[in-house]
């Protein structure tokens, strides 16, 4: 059997070269300087799996462990997870590990977890979950007259969003990957609450395909929940009309608040995504 050759990512070369085997949003993140910890398996010169991560307070978060099929049980995976483990051993922090599965690429995942000596994270959030826009319900009558405008991002200057985008971030609230203005976001279905010539609330909306919408983040600073579900509901109104019942929405939430929203507008959603720690 070839041997397996773990080394770590750094230099830009590096990070081009494993960028078919890193997440998009991690290789990015790193080709923009933002200290990410990685790593790429290689066999016979080839490269086989990476795994990438950053450092959250006390956690080490994997953002990005992948596999070729064309390497998979070879070991690659474990070399990876291992490697990662002894660079961690001296620092105290527990690894944890979030993927979605939606697809049998990621079927082997759960039980190799376990194998490795991970759990189910009892911290349920954040967590995708996935519905239908034939799924959707909403009542008019919840729609209510509200202190300030519901309006398409596309209505709202960049300096607001912008504004909104950091100070969300600095505090650990919901906010998309890239912030409000990321070229992903869709302007016309975004939505937001707009009070004295500030963003009070949002929707975020992503076109990943034309099958597929992604909602990253919801976020109301909003006293009054009625005034919340109004926008949530001008949104459902919007996506009712301009997509195919078939076409399917995820959605991340990032507390109990947001879990319920969701499950106060669709009849049938489930659960994609899943937490795994290693303390």
């Amino acid at each position: 059997m070839s041997e397996i050759e773990v080394c770590a990512i750094s230099s830009g070369e590096e990070i081009t070269r494993a960028r078919g085997l890193l997440s998009e949003d991690t290789a990015e993140a790193m080709l923009r300087g933002v200290p990410v910890t990685a790593f790429i398996a290689v066999i016979n010169g080839i490269g086989a799996g990476a795994l990438a991560g950053v450092i959250d307070e006390e956690v080490f978060e994997v953002t990005s462990l992948f596999v070729d099929p064309h390497f998979r049980k070879r070991g690659v995976g474990r070399a990876l997870i291992e490697t990662m483990e002894e660079l961690l051993e001296d620092e105290n922090m527990a690894i944890r590990i979030q993927y979605t599965n939606e697809s049998k690429s990621t079927d082997g995942l759960f039980p190799f977890l376990r194998k490795m000596g991970y759990e189910d994270d009892p911290i349920s959030y954040p967590e995708y979950y996935i519905g239908h826009v034939k799924d959707l319900k909403a009542d008019p009558r919840f729609v209510r007259r509200i202190a300030g405008s519901i309006l398409p991002f596309s209505e709202v200057t960049t300096i607001q969003l912008k504004e909104i985008s950091a100070d969300n971030e600095r505090r650990g609230l919901p906010v998309p990957e890239g912030g409000l203005t990321d070229e992903r976001i869709d302007r016309e279905l975004s939505l937001c609450v707009v009070r004295d010539r500030r963003v009070v609330a949002y929707v975020a909306v992503e076109e990943v395909d034309s099958s597929l919408i992604q909602i990253p983040a919801l976020w109301s600073a909003l006293e009054n929940p009625m005034e919340t579900l109004s926008m949530v509901v001008k949104l459902v109104f919007a996506l009712r009309e301009c997509k195919s019942p078939d076409t399917r929405i995820a959605m991340l939430t990032t507390n109990v608040k947001a879990a319920k929203i969701i499950d106060y507008f669709f009849d049938y959603t489930r659960a994609i995504s899943y937490r795994m720690v290693k303390y």
